[in-house]
């Protein structure tokens, strides 16, 4: 298990243990991670399916941009 894995369950992709947040009905995802002082969500127009690529693509991207 790597370290990610450690504190992120699949369907919730997050920044690191500084994160937290909830998913909503149809791969809607909130949350905030206090460590980066950002904010993040995530809302579709339409019911999606549990664990969405989407959110995670989008989560990494923010990841690679505030730790550069």
């Amino acid at each position: 298990m790597s370290r990610v894995d450690a504190y992120e369950p699949p369907s919730q992709p997050r920044l690191g243990p500084t994160s937290f947040g909830h998913p909503g009905a149809g791969c809607q995802f909130a949350f905030a991670d206090f460590g980066h002082e950002v904010g993040f969500a995530y809302l579709s127009n339409q019911m999606g399916g549990y664990g969405d690529a989407r959110v995670h693509e989008l989560t990494a991207s923010l990841g690679r941009v505030l730790r550069a």
